[in-house]
Order: structure tokens, then sequence, then C-alpha cells
């Protein structure tokens, strides 16, 4: 089953192109942003908590780390090591804007994640919405909200670096 996304380089009208996900090894890491400035991060254990940017923390700061497990479609399913929390497209809703939060894992496609390299960087496309994780306002600050959004071409809000604990 082929997945799509719409293509940034289109203008006044959608264009998708396919999905072309690569594989990393099963392991902890830190989702870092472009700058290298913050690292996704949680506030606490909630089920529906939305995840933030954070200043970089080390080993110890568990909140900012997150299991990578493949799943058999090619997807992963991304675990806050803290919490043992799944990331979600909260509640599965596909709107621009919808957060990026935390919930127990129901192996929906809401909690399933491609991961598309884009340069020395990453991209995860939601594998229920098709939209991308996103930095709000392209935030390179402590503190910004993590979001759905579409592939705006932001270097800033949409490419992170996974970096291996």
């Amino acid at each position: 089953k082929q997945a799509y996304t719409a293509d940034s380089s289109a203008t006044l009208y959608a264009v998708w192109k396919p999905i072309v996900p690569v594989k990393i090894l099963d392991a902890y890491y830190f989702i870092t942003n472009n700058t290298n400035a913050t690292n996704i991060s949680i506030a606490d254990s909630n089920n529906g908590t939305q995840f933030k940017t954070a200043a970089k923390g080390t080993v110890n700061a568990k909140e900012q780390i997150f299991l990578f497990q493949r799943q058999s479609d090619g997807s992963y399913k991304i675990t806050n090591f803290l919490t043992g929390k799944v990331m979600e497209n909260k509640n599965g809703v596909n709107v621009l804007s919808n957060p990026v939060a935390q919930n127990e894992s129901n192996d929906t496609a809401a909690q399933r994640w491609w991961i598309v390299q884009n340069g020395t960087k990453y991209n995860l496309i939601n594998a229920g919405s098709g939209l991308f994780l996103d930095i709000a306002s392209s935030s390179v600050s402590p503190g910004a909200n993590i979001l759905m959004w579409f592939n705006s071409g932001s270097v800033n809000g949409l490419n992170f670096i996974l970096k291996r604990t």
C-alpha cells in the first residue's frame, strides 16, 4: 500500500507525491529541531498532553527521549521514555494545527509515523493523516507547541535531527 502527501513545490493546487520512508534502527532518540537548539519534550504523564519544545537535555532528560519501533507497514510507533505513552495526531483528527499529543498505545494510524529523509534531516509524517509533525510558527525557542501541518517547505518547522541516545 502506497502512502501519499502533498508536495510543497506545487503552488495554487495540490500535487500528491508518494511518501518514501527510510528505515532507522529501533532505538531511543532525541527529536531535535533543525537548528539543534531544542528537543521535543512532554510536561506530564497525562493522556492528551501536547508535546512542546524544550531546551536540550542530556540522557537524563527522559521526557525528551523517544523509542522508535518499526511496524510491519514500515511506519514507526514513537513512545516517550519517561511516560511510556505514544506520540499521536491527537484523537486522529485530520486538520491543520491539530495537536501532537501523547496517549495510551492503541495501534491506530494516528499513532504511526513515516520517517522521510530530507537532506541530512528527517520529516515525520503521520500515517493516518499524511500531515507533517511541525513546530508551531517554526519556532526555535523552548515552549513551542508541536502540531500537524502541511509540507510548507519550512526548514525550521518541519525538519528534525534524530540523535540516538
